[in-house]
């Protein structure tokens, strides 16, 4: 690593020189941070009882101006990809899906059971798996559900997780009827060799097509998914994926490293390591990706997030009022988040929660009239003093310190010794560098991460 080149890259408008010896330094497992702290901290302990008990003091139509954040998980998908982490269920049986609908009809009603009243949704999203694996029928079923026993705020923002070869202008059309206003593509790459490697095989041409059909429909936000790291990528096809996306003119970009964990995801034993760029190409891809969506007109969120100047993402991130949770970055704060479905999360009153990640014990329990909570973990004091300087991070690369962070100092000041960070004062700001391994940054805050090692994904 030693003998390698530096990489060089423009940043926030800023040359940055990234030397050899940092990419070795920060080359290490490290959480995305879309919760603190992180899941594999979380408990047993905390089950059923506790999360009855945040359901009941959920703010509910009447009771409070306060709405709520919804995420549906929906696990289904045509076959597995090869780059695929999620908790994902391959099948081509129709009635497994009825089975799993019926199931969580039952979920919604028994959560909504213990909230006093109807509760508002301000934010909606299905994830997956490949949420539009559903047909028409059933997508319009797990709506119904939905509205049978919540209300939908006016201004709601609804988005759902969309693969381009199950995508058709008909699905489209329900979508938006059925109040859907964001719709993200799941494309990934553009290179035919590195689409056969992932096991995801689609055309430009197709893609194009349903991107301009979304827009045609009606969609608020049109925007894309891709991934950098991935086996066959070459700085050559790279540049001619960045093309192909200059092309489709998304509102956000969302730009995920890939990360191989074969030991936690079989599926994924599929690719050759010999097949995937090293981290000092690995970089270069990301630096290359941020240089080029900068010279297109898009403000470089953070982490792997893109938004055009006038999105409403990059609007409040330049007025101070953007936050981060696990669906990414958002424009809404301080929202309750209610999960439902297979091993799907939520936040109440400062307390995490994750449903049963198996299928049988999920439906099982859900069936049998009683909620699906295996674990989760409720924030101290200390905790949501880190909690919100990670996101302060993350979000705006800045943040004031003061003597509940004093702990910290050291990791702090060996950053800024790297140029990662500047401290003046008690004013920490993350430098165009440091933006490059923000996670590093962010976990200067995590007191958990010497106390439990745990394999995470790889920072740059």
């Amino acid at each position: 690593m030693m003998n390698e080149p530096s990489i060089t890259t423009t940043i926030d408008g800023t040359s940055v020189v990234v030397p050899p010896n940092l990419i070795a330094k920060y080359n290490r497992s490290l959480p995305r941070y879309t919760s603190y702290p992180t899941a594999p901290v979380w408990s047993d302990t905390i089950g059923v009882p506790e999360y009855e008990n945040a359901l009941a003091h959920v703010p509910a139509s009447g009771l409070g101006d306060q709405p709520i954040s919804l995420y549906v998980h929906l696990p289904f998908c045509a076959a597995r990809c090869t780059f695929c982490g999620c908790h994902a269920i391959v099948t081509s049986k129709r009635d497994a899906i009825d089975t799993y609908l019926a199931t969580l009809e039952r979920e919604l009603a028994l959560v909504a059971s213990k909230i006093k009243g109807r509760a508002t949704i301000a934010q909606l999203h299905w994830g997956g798996g490949t949420p539009n694996y559903l047909d028409n029928a059933e997508i319009r079923r797990c709506m119904t559900a939905i509205l049978r026993h919540f209300d939908i705020a006016p201004d709601v923002e609804a988005s759902i997780e969309l693969d381009p070869r199950w995508t058709n202008p008909k699905q489209l059309a329900l979508l938006r009827v059925m109040g859907f206003n964001r719709v993200s593509f799941g494309v990934q790459d553009t290179i035919p060799t590195v689409q056969e490697a992932i096991g995801r095989i689609h055309t430009m041409d197709d893609v194009t097509a349903i991107l301009t059909a979304a827009r045609e429909t009606g969609f608020k936000s049109v925007n894309i998914d891709l991934m950098y790291g991935l086996p066959f990528q070459t700085q050559t096809t790279w540049e001619q994926t960045l093309r192909d996306v200059e092309h489709l003119r998304p509102d956000r970009i969302a730009l995920f490293g890939f990360a191989y964990v074969p030991w936690l995801k079989p599926n994924q034993r599929r690719v050759e390591p010999t097949a995937l760029p090293t981290p000092l190409q690995r970089l270069q891809l990301f630096t290359t990706a941020i240089e080029r969506f900068g010279k297109l007109g898009y403000t470089f969120i953070g982490l792997d997030h893109f938004a055009r100047h006038d999105d409403e993402l990059a609007i409040a991130q330049r007025a101070g009022t953007l936050h981060r949770n696990f669906q990414g970055y958002s424009t809404r704060s301080g929202l309750d988040l209610i999960g439902v479905g297979l091993s799907s999360i939520g936040f109440l009153g400062h307390s995490y929660f994750q449903n049963d990640a198996k299928l049988v014990t999920y439906e099982r329990r859900i069936t049998s009239g009683e909620l699906a909570t295996t674990r989760g973990y409720r924030l101290s004091q200390d905790d949501k003093i880190r909690r919100r300087a990670i996101g302060q991070i993350f979000c705006h690369q800045r943040l004031r310190l003061d003597d509940s962070l004093a702990d910290t100092f050291p990791n702090l000041q060996d950053l800024a010794g790297d140029g990662l960070i500047q401290i003046k004062g008690q004013d920490v700001t993350v430098t165009p560098l440091g933006r490059l391994f923000i996670r590093a940054v962010a976990a200067a805050f995590d007191q958990y991460l010497t106390e439990k090692p745990i394999q995470y994904s790889q920072a740059v």
